[in-house]
């Protein structure tokens, strides 16, 4: 797994926007999976993998919350790369 730390220009006096990214070279995701179920509730892209589901909606309500967003971009067989702005 990579990870990406950038620090990008404060949009606001004292303030920066702290943007993380984690780039895996894992099974990826297909377009429809990204658009349609990723975020959803104990939804996975791989019913041969583990975990319940959970992870990613979990971590997007708590990003969410505190004000940042989270962004992802996959190719099927490739990986995938989430960020957090």
């Amino acid at each position: 797994m990579l990870v990406r730390v950038i620090l990008l220009p404060a949009t606001k006096p004292d303030a920066a926007t702290l943007r993380l990214t984690f780039v895996d070279d894992g099974i990826g995701m297909t377009q429809e999976f990204l658009a349609d179920g990723l975020l959803k509730p104990f939804v996975r892209a791989s019913a041969e993998r583990g975990g319940a589901g959970l992870g990613l909606p979990i971590t997007d309500g708590l990003v969410s919350r505190l004000g940042g967003s989270l962004s992802f971009q996959s190719e099927l067989g490739i990986g995938t790369s989430a960020a957090r702005r």
